[in-house]
């Protein structure tokens, strides 16, 4: 019989093995890497997919996460910072501390740093996508524009 301390100990270990940088993604940990483990300690552990179009795919969608949390983390503070320093300068106060905007500069790092680790994992996506899946997406864009395009038409149509 497996224990919750020997489970735990396996987790612990897969995390440490994969970076210690998964994130939460509809009840999974997903890792830079492209493993991947269910939250439930009892669940599965998924090493990184050996199909490179597999592990990309896992790969842009961890990465678009972490974008959009850093980006959503950088507005918050920014948009706050701007509200109190549009408040202060009504009403003559100081303006907010140069530690928030240190903070601020940091947030807006850690975005650019996301940003660009997305577009790297988009180009090994790019380059690992098989030439069948590449021409349906091909297929499925023209179809999308075309339909767009009937739809437009349609609704110019006037009585």
């Amino acid at each position: 019989m497996i224990d919750e301390a020997t489970v735990i100990q396996k987790i612990r270990q897969f995390d440490k093995k994969h970076g210690n940088d998964g994130i939460n993604l509809n009840g999974w940990l997903l890792f830079s890497n492209g493993a991947r483990r269910e939250q439930n300690p009892w669940g599965r552990l998924c090493e990184p997919p050996t199909d490179l179009y597999f592990r990309s795919k896992l790969q842009v969608r961890y990465w678009s996460e972490l974008t959009r949390k850093a980006l959503d983390e950088f507005d918050e503070l920014k948009h706050q910072l701007v509200s109190g320093a549009n408040a202060a300068m009504a009403q003559g106060f100081p303006g907010p501390d140069s530690r928030f905007l240190d903070q601020l500069r940091q947030l807006a790092n850690a975005a650019k740093a996301c940003q660009s680790s997305l577009e790297e994992a988009q180009k090994q996506l790019t380059a690992n996508t098989p030439e069948e899946v590449s021409l349906r997406e091909q297929q499925d864009a023209w179809n999308r524009q075309r339909n767009q395009s009937i739809l437009d038409e349609l609704m110019s149509i006037q009585v």
